[in-house]
């Protein structure tokens, strides 16, 4: 059997920033980097692909000019049909790249 893990993300943009939530994003941003450092310890002791989602997320700020992440990420935490492709297209790559696709 072959795993794939990936991180959890969430981006800041709509809901999760707005508002009454909005207070509340550092503290979630502190606690997904410590899920993530968790989510990579297991994929390195079981030898897992790991799809780090956090990253590519973090990332899509600079992909576009305007740097409007609800592009990609609609609500903070819910990615648009362009985010889920490159969702898509990081796990294809980390699983072709691992031979989990074979």
């Amino acid at each position: 059997m072959k795993i794939v893990l990936c991180t959890p993300f969430a981006a800041p943009c709509g809901k999760i920033v707005e508002g009454a939530l909005g207070e509340y994003y550092p503290l979630r941003q502190r606690i997904l980097a410590q899920c993530c450092v968790i989510v990579e310890r297991i994929a390195a002791d079981y030898g897992a692909t790991l799809v780090p989602f956090h990253r590519l997320i973090a990332d899509l700020e600079t992909r576009l000019p305007n740097g409007d992440a609800t592009y990609w990420v609609w609500d903070g935490i819910h990615p648009t049909p362009a985010g889920q492709r490159l969702m898509a297209d990081c796990w294809i790559g980390a699983a072709a790249r691992n031979g989990v696709m074979e």
